[in-house]
C-alpha cells in the first residue's frame, strides 16, 4: 500500500469512517454531564460506558467520559478515557479504584501547542493528596528517554493499592511517534509490568481518548494476536473499537502507523523468512520506498500540522524522479530510450490507478489473493497466489466482509 502513495490505506480508512456505528450517548448529553465532556463530538456510548457508583442525590454522578474496549484476553481489557478535566479528577480516581486498575497509560502532555490537553491528576511531591475519599501519594518517579514511570499509593480507609503510571513523552498531537520502535518498546515495557492474573482493565487515555488511545490499544492487541495467529486484521479491529467508543484511531496517519508497527514487530521476530499475504486487492506492496516515506510525511488529515520542511530534512539530496546515480554518464541515445520507457511506464501506472479507482468502490473483498515473498536481498516480488503453503510462519491478511461495505 505504501508504494501506491498509501492509496490502499486511504480507501480502507475512508471505509472505516463510513462504516463506523453510531450508538446512543444519552447519559453524556444530560445537562448535569455536559461539563464533564472535554469535546462535544467525543461522547461515551451508553452501552459500553464506564458507570461509576452513584453518589447520594448527585445527578449524573455515575458518568465519566470513558468506555470499556474489548482486548485479546477479555471483553473489558481496556478502559479508553479522555484526559481528566478540573471537575473530573475525583471521578477519574473513583474509576481507577472501583475498576481495580493497576496500570494507567498516559499518551499526552498536559499542555500542547499552548493548550491544556489534560489536567495534572497525580501529586508531584511525596505529600499525599485527596481526590474525594481517596488519598494518592507519589512513592517514586523514574524518568526515561521516552517515557516516565510513576509509582502511586492509593488508599481508601484501611485499604491500600499500588498504581503504576506510564507517561509517554514522544507522541505529537494528531500525529505519530517518529519511529515505530518508540511505541513498540513502550507497549512491551507496560506488558512486562502487568500483574498475572490481572484484576482490572488497563486504563489508557490521551486528551480526547480516541486518537492516540485507539492507536496504542490496536498495537498492543495485535502484538498479542500475532504470537498465536498467522493472520491479522487491523481494519476489523478498528471497527470493533469504534463500536464501543467513537473516533478510535482518529487520523489516517495513525491507521498507517499501526500497520507499520506490526510489520516491524513481525520482521523483528521472523527475519528473512517472513511471508506476508493479503486478500485486499488494493495492496500492491508491503514495504515503503524512500519516495513513499517522503509522500507519507505530507498531511493526510486536515487536523494534522507536520513540519513543512520535513520532506527536505529526511533526504535533501535525493531527486524523487532519479533512480540511478547522477554521477554515471549515459549515451544520449540510451537516455532517449530510457525516457521513452519511463513515459510508457508512467502511462501504464496511470491506467492501472484509474482501473483501481473505478473497480474498488470501497469493495474490500474482491477475492484477489496475492502473496508477498521477501528474499535474502530484501527485494519484494509480487506473485499471484495459486498454491499457498500450509504452514506460513507469519501472514498478513485482511479479510473484509462484503455484506458490510
Amino acid at each position: 500500500m505504501h508504494r501506491t502513495s498509501n492509496f490502499g490505506f486511504s480507501e480502507e480508512y475512508k471505509a472505516i469512517n463510513k462504516m463506523s456505528p453510531k450508538h446512543p450517548a444519552t447519559a453524556a448529553e444530560q445537562e448535569a454531564c455536559r461539563t464533564k465532556n472535554r469535546y462535544t463530538n467525543v461522547l461515551a456510548f451508553d452501552h459500553s460506558r464506564v458507570k461509576l457508583l452513584p453518589l447520594d442525590d448527585d445527578e449524573g454522578s455515575d458518568y465519566i467520559n470513558a468506555n470499556y474496549i474489548q482486548g485479546y484476553n477479555s471483553k473489558r481489557e481496556y478502559i479508553a478515557a479522555q484526559g481528566p478535566l478540573p471537575c473530573t479528577k475525583d471521578d477519574f480516581w473513583r474509576m481507577i479504584w472501583e475498576n481495580k486498575v493497576t496500570i494507567v497509560v498516559m499518551l499526552t502532555q498536559c499542555k500542547e501547542r499552548g493548550r491544556i490537553k489534560c489536567e495534572t491528576y497525580w501529586p508531584n511531591t511525596n505529600e499525599p493528596v485527596y481526590f474525594g475519599d481517596l488519598i494518592v501519594q507519589l512513592r517514586s518517579e523514574s524518568v526515561l528517554p521516552d517515557y516516565m514511570i510513576r509509582i502511586l499509593d492509593v488508599r481508601q480507609g484501611n485499604t491500600k493499592r499500588v498504581v503504576k503510571h506510564f507517561h509517554f513523552l514522544k507522541w505529537p498531537d494528531f500525529g505519530c511517534p517518529e519511529k515505530t520502535s518508540l511505541l513498540l518498546n513502550f507497549v512491551r515495557a507496560i506488558r512486562g509490568h502487568l500483574p498475572h492474573p490481572t484484576e482490572g482493565p488497563t486504563l489508557v487515555h490521551c486528551s480526547a481518548g480516541v486518537g492516540r488511545t485507539g492507536t496504542y490499544i490496536a498495537v498492543d492487541y495485535q502484538l498479542q494476536h500475532i504470537k498465536e495467529h498467522t493472520e491479522i486484521d487491523v481494519f476489523r479491529f478498528v471497527l470493533d473499537m469504534r463500536a464501543h467508543r467513537p473516533l478510535m484511531v482518529q487520523t489516517e496517519n495513525q491507521y498507517v502507523y499501526i500497520h507499520d508497527c506490526i510489520r516491524d514487530a513481525m520482521e523483528e521476530g521472523a527475519g528473512e523468512e517472513t511471508t506476508w499475504t493479503t486478500t485486499l486487492s488494493t495492496c500492491l506492496n508491503c514495504r515503503p520506498t524512500q519516495n513513499d516515506k517522503q509522500s507519507q510525511a505530507q498531511p493526510q488529515n486536515g487536523n494534522e500540522n507536520p513540519d513543512p520542511n520535513q520532506n527536505e530534512q529526511q533526504n535533501p539530496n535525493q531527486n524523487p524522479n532519479q533512480d540511478q546515480d547522477p554521477s554515471q554518464s549515459q549515451d544520449p541515445s540510451q537516455s532517449q530510450n530510457q525516457n521513452e520507457n519511463q513515459n510508457q511506464n508512467q502511462n501504464q501506472n496511470q491506467d492501472q490507478n484509474k482501473d483501481q479507482k473505478q473497480n474498488l468502490n470501497l469493495n474490500l473483498n474482491q477475492n484477489q489473493n496475492h502473496t508477498y515473498n521477501r528474499n535474502q536481498n530484501n527485494q519484494h516480488n509480487l506473485i499471484q497466489k495459486k498454491n499457498q503453503p500450509q504452514n506460513l510462519k507469519k501472514n498478513w491478511i485482511r479479510q473484509e466482509d462484503e455484506s458490510q461495505v
